[in-house]
């Protein structure tokens, strides 16, 4: 039996993983020690954990299966940076340490059995190894049916593809705003690459744009076409709608009013990476505000900054029992403020450089947004 001493290193992003990491680290654990003993790989390979910025234990446990196994190493970002810069900054860091790299879910979603075949796949010659899906069996029939199609469809006009495979990729994403991306743009049969720049926030655009270039492609549009679009496209109305700048902090709207719809948003806009995150809320009718008050009193808290014009009551008379006052007594560090003019001249006043300003509701505080951006415009 030939043996082989190649360091393999596995990468692993984790972001908020403290419930898996002990069971996963178990597994991986019996997966390199078998291949190992069995010569394939040297014994300086490792299991790289990159940590994401994650906000419960997940740093800690890496922390502490270092301290028992150096098989285990650690990487640790300074924040959450989002899962393709996490798998980036391991692979980059492996590449000097490894002479193989293969990146795997911290939950093990994939079949960790397959890590024998690449390594295999590595000492037959390959550079790359493509990893795809033997079975679709946990799809629906619909969704099964019509990636079939897809395939065939796609080999009768001529292309050259790879069946369940990402045809499709997203190379060198780089952050170039806090919450905004560009990428490279790589296709399965071609060496070139188009880079591609969006003007909307969230990470999770990046695989909307892509899904957007494969149809576009598809029907004859060039690359260039896919990123000229990607760059134009401003997303839904009043769903984290960029309205432009104030100050150098950047103004979003969004639709959301009901608690749980604001901690999504607010969660998300959190996690962006700004200095501060302002929220300007427009509580909407009475009812649902004193019927669900301890909620948004809870919601509101996680904006560095809370600002709360009056109650727009809308169908509903006036209720003098509950007003935005009550809200902001209960929210440590708010601003109360009378009214729309009143929200953007305080944000005018008090935005700085880094902050991101996002006001919510479902009435008409849209308008605030565009007065706060009018005199950059």
């Amino acid at each position: 039996m030939t043996e082989y001493n190649d360091i393999l290193y596995i990468v692993v992003p984790c972001y908020n993983e403290e419930e898996v990491l002990h069971e996963t680290s178990k597994r991986l654990k019996e997966k390199m020690t078998t291949l190992i003993n069995d010569r394939k790989i040297s014994d300086k390979s490792r299991v790289l954990f990159v940590d994401d910025g994650s906000k419960d234990r997940t740093w800690e446990i890496i922390e502490e299966l270092h301290e028992g196994d150096d098989l285990f190493s650690g990487l640790k970002l300074s924040r959450n940076k989002g899962h393709q810069n996490a798998l980036l900054a391991g692979l980059m860091t492996a590449k000097d340490l490894a002479d193989i790299s293969i990146s795997m879910d911290a939950d093990l979603q994939d079949d960790i059995n397959v890590v024998d075949k690449f390594v295999d796949k590595y000492h037959e010659g390959c550079d790359i190894v493509y990893g795809v899906r033997s079975s679709r069996k946990k799809d629906t029939v619909f969704k099964r049916g019509t990636a079939g199609m897809f395939y065939k469809l796609m080999r009768l006009l001529g292309v050259d593809i790879i069946d369940n495979h990402a045809d499709y990729r997203a190379v060198n994403v780089n952050e170039y705003k806090p919450g905004f991306f560009e990428f490279d743009l790589k296709e399965w049969n071609t060496t070139d690459t188009t880079r591609i720049r969006l003007s909307v926030p969230g990470r999770h655009n990046i695989y909307n744009a892509l899904a957007m270039c494969a149809v576009c492609r598809f029907v004859g549009l060039s690359a260039e076409q896919c990123a000229e679009a990607a760059l134009n496209f401003k997303g839904a109305g009043r769903r984290f709608e960029v309205y432009g700048e104030c100050n150098g902090a950047l103004v979003i709207d969004d639709y959301a009013h009901h608690p749980t719809e604001l901690r999504a948003t607010l969660n998300t806009a959190k996690e962006m990476g700004y200095k501060r995150l302002i929220a300007v809320h427009q509580p909407f009718t009475y009812s649902r505000t004193k019927m669900l008050f301890n909620d948004f009193v809870d919601v509101l808290k996680i904006p560095d900054i809370t600002v709360l014009t009056p109650i727009m009551g809308s169908r509903e008379p006036n209720d003098p029992t509950i007003t935005s006052a009550k809200l902001a007594a209960q929210i440590p560090g708010s601003v109360l403020v009378d009214s729309l003019q009143a929200a953007a001249d305080w944000v005018k006043q008090n935005a700085q450089p880094g902050d991101l300003v996002i006001t919510l509701g479902c009435g008409d505080i849209y308008k605030a947004s565009k007065m706060m951006v009018a005199d950059n415009q």
